[in-house]
Protein backbone atom coordinates (compact mmCIF):
# COMPACT_ATOMS: atom_id res chain seq x y z
CA UNK A 1 0.00 0.00 0.00
CA UNK A 2 1.60 3.75 -0.74
CA UNK A 3 -0.71 6.46 -2.05
CA UNK A 4 -4.68 5.99 -2.60
CA UNK A 5 -4.37 5.21 -6.23
CA UNK A 6 -1.21 3.54 -6.62
CA UNK A 7 -2.66 -0.06 -6.10
CA UNK A 8 -4.03 -1.53 -9.08
CA UNK A 9 -6.19 -3.86 -7.51
CA UNK A 10 -8.03 -1.07 -5.21
CA UNK A 11 -8.29 1.01 -8.34
CA UNK A 12 -10.22 -2.04 -9.94
CA UNK A 13 -11.92 -2.90 -6.92
CA UNK A 14 -13.38 0.82 -6.68
CA UNK A 15 -14.15 0.46 -10.44
CA UNK A 16 -16.69 -2.61 -9.21
CA UNK A 17 -18.85 -0.77 -6.38
CA UNK A 18 -22.40 -0.34 -8.85
CA UNK A 19 -24.18 2.76 -8.98
CA UNK A 20 -27.04 3.73 -6.70
CA UNK A 21 -29.98 2.63 -8.65
CA UNK A 22 -32.65 4.58 -6.62
CA UNK A 23 -35.33 1.86 -7.13
CA UNK A 24 -37.04 1.27 -3.63
CA UNK A 25 -40.74 0.85 -3.88
CA UNK A 26 -43.50 1.55 -1.36
CA UNK A 27 -43.25 -0.82 1.63
CA UNK A 28 -46.56 -2.99 1.69
CA UNK A 29 -48.71 -3.03 4.63
CA UNK A 30 -48.32 -6.02 7.04
CA UNK A 31 -51.22 -8.48 7.05
CA UNK A 32 -54.40 -8.62 9.54
CA UNK A 33 -52.02 -12.14 10.82
CA UNK A 34 -48.62 -9.76 11.26
CA UNK A 35 -48.81 -8.29 14.51
CA UNK A 36 -47.70 -4.52 14.70
CA UNK A 37 -44.60 -4.76 15.95
CA UNK A 38 -43.55 -0.83 15.11
CA UNK A 39 -43.47 1.71 17.61
CA UNK A 40 -45.57 4.53 17.57
CA UNK A 41 -45.81 8.13 19.16
CA UNK A 42 -48.67 10.72 19.10
CA UNK A 43 -47.44 14.08 18.34
CA UNK A 44 -48.70 17.37 19.74
CA UNK A 45 -51.54 17.55 16.83
CA UNK A 46 -52.90 14.21 18.01
CA UNK A 47 -51.00 12.57 15.23
CA UNK A 48 -49.85 8.75 15.13
CA UNK A 49 -46.60 8.10 13.83
CA UNK A 50 -44.53 5.42 13.09
CA UNK A 51 -41.40 5.57 14.65
CA UNK A 52 -38.36 4.91 12.39
CA UNK A 53 -34.84 4.75 13.15
CA UNK A 54 -31.68 5.13 10.03
CA UNK A 55 -28.05 5.11 10.16
CA UNK A 56 -25.26 4.90 8.09
CA UNK A 57 -21.80 3.66 8.91
CA UNK A 58 -18.82 2.63 7.15
CA UNK A 59 -16.15 0.24 6.65
CA UNK A 60 -12.59 1.78 7.33
CA UNK A 61 -13.82 5.15 7.05
CA UNK A 62 -10.90 7.02 7.54
CA UNK A 63 -9.05 5.03 4.25
CA UNK A 64 -10.10 6.45 1.29
CA UNK A 65 -8.78 3.57 -0.91
CA UNK A 66 -10.67 1.10 0.83
CA UNK A 67 -13.96 2.85 2.66
CA UNK A 68 -17.33 1.11 2.01
CA UNK A 69 -20.53 3.02 3.41
CA UNK A 70 -24.05 1.25 3.60
CA UNK A 71 -27.55 2.20 5.93
CA UNK A 72 -30.19 0.61 7.36
CA UNK A 73 -33.43 1.23 8.55
CA UNK A 74 -35.51 0.08 11.59
CA UNK A 75 -38.66 0.10 12.77
CA UNK A 76 -39.20 -2.22 15.10
CA UNK A 77 -38.16 -6.05 16.32
CA UNK A 78 -39.12 -8.97 13.76
CA UNK A 79 -40.44 -5.94 11.56
CA UNK A 80 -40.29 -7.16 7.73
CA UNK A 81 -39.12 -3.44 6.35
CA UNK A 82 -36.45 -3.71 8.70
CA UNK A 83 -33.41 -3.20 6.11
CA UNK A 84 -29.51 -2.80 5.38
CA UNK A 85 -28.51 -1.68 2.13
CA UNK A 86 -24.79 -1.11 0.24
CA UNK A 87 -24.68 2.24 -0.12
CA UNK A 88 -23.99 2.63 -4.25
CA UNK A 89 -21.96 4.70 -6.58
CA UNK A 90 -18.25 6.39 -6.14
CA UNK A 91 -18.87 8.19 -2.64
CA UNK A 92 -18.83 6.06 -0.09
CA UNK A 93 -19.11 8.31 3.02
CA UNK A 94 -20.96 8.10 6.28
CA UNK A 95 -22.89 11.32 5.55
CA UNK A 96 -23.78 10.48 2.43
CA UNK A 97 -25.32 6.83 3.84
CA UNK A 98 -27.02 8.62 6.79
CA UNK A 99 -29.01 11.00 4.07
CA UNK A 100 -29.30 8.29 1.85
CA UNK A 101 -31.29 6.15 4.95
CA UNK A 102 -33.58 9.05 5.16
CA UNK A 103 -34.34 9.30 1.22
CA UNK A 104 -34.79 5.38 1.28
CA UNK A 105 -37.94 6.26 4.74
CA UNK A 106 -39.35 8.94 2.79
CA UNK A 107 -39.97 7.04 -0.11
CA UNK A 108 -40.98 3.90 0.99
CA UNK A 109 -43.36 4.84 3.42
CA UNK A 110 -46.33 6.77 3.16
CA UNK A 111 -47.89 6.91 6.19
CA UNK A 112 -47.04 9.57 9.29
CA UNK A 113 -43.53 9.11 9.99
CA UNK A 114 -41.30 10.33 12.37
CA UNK A 115 -37.51 9.52 11.93
CA UNK A 116 -34.88 9.09 14.09
CA UNK A 117 -31.76 9.80 12.97
CA UNK A 118 -28.23 10.25 14.56
CA UNK A 119 -26.52 12.66 11.44
CA UNK A 120 -26.69 16.59 13.02
CA UNK A 121 -26.06 17.33 8.32
CA UNK A 122 -28.98 14.85 7.66
CA UNK A 123 -31.14 16.45 10.08
CA UNK A 124 -30.66 20.27 9.28
CA UNK A 125 -31.19 19.82 5.76
CA UNK A 126 -34.00 17.51 5.84
CA UNK A 127 -35.48 20.09 8.20
CA UNK A 128 -35.21 23.39 6.19
CA UNK A 129 -36.95 21.26 3.67
CA UNK A 130 -39.56 20.49 6.15
CA UNK A 131 -39.37 24.32 6.99
CA UNK A 132 -40.35 25.19 2.97
CA UNK A 133 -36.57 26.14 2.06
CA UNK A 134 -34.08 24.03 -0.58
CA UNK A 135 -31.20 21.91 0.60
CA UNK A 136 -29.37 24.47 -0.26
CA UNK A 137 -25.52 24.57 -0.66
CA UNK A 138 -24.93 21.59 2.01
CA UNK A 139 -23.04 18.67 0.42
CA UNK A 140 -24.47 15.47 -1.59
CA UNK A 141 -26.57 17.63 -3.57
CA UNK A 142 -27.94 14.62 -5.85
CA UNK A 143 -29.52 12.87 -2.56
CA UNK A 144 -30.56 16.58 -0.95
CA UNK A 145 -32.30 17.43 -4.67
CA UNK A 146 -34.37 13.97 -4.59
CA UNK A 147 -35.16 14.39 -0.76
CA UNK A 148 -36.43 17.62 -1.66
CA UNK A 149 -39.02 16.46 -4.62
CA UNK A 150 -40.21 13.35 -2.20
CA UNK A 151 -41.02 15.60 0.59
CA UNK A 152 -42.89 17.62 -1.08
CA UNK A 153 -45.00 14.84 -3.40
CA UNK A 154 -45.88 14.05 0.26
CA UNK A 155 -49.24 15.18 2.26
CA UNK A 156 -48.04 18.05 4.82
CA UNK A 157 -47.07 17.41 8.06
CA UNK A 158 -46.47 13.73 7.02
CA UNK A 159 -43.00 13.28 7.75
CA UNK A 160 -41.15 14.75 11.25
CA UNK A 161 -37.46 14.29 11.59
CA UNK A 162 -35.64 13.94 15.07
CA UNK A 163 -32.07 14.08 15.80
CA UNK A 164 -30.40 11.56 18.34
CA UNK A 165 -26.91 13.18 19.24
CA UNK A 166 -25.21 10.00 21.17
CA UNK A 167 -22.67 10.92 23.92
CA UNK A 168 -20.60 9.16 26.12
CA UNK A 169 -20.57 10.15 30.33
CA UNK A 170 -18.01 12.51 31.38
CA UNK A 171 -15.19 11.14 33.81
CA UNK A 172 -16.75 13.13 36.55
CA UNK A 173 -19.98 10.83 36.16
CA UNK A 174 -18.15 7.50 36.42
Amino acid sequence: CGLPGEDERIRTANGLIPPDKHDESVASPLSAEEPAKETYMIDWNGVRRKRVATDGAAKFPRDPRLRRAGYGVWVGPGYPHNSSHILGGPVQVVPRAELRAVLHVARTMPEHIEILCDSLFVVEGTQSILDGESWGTRDHQDLGRMLEGVIRARPPGSLLITCLLYTSPSPRDQ
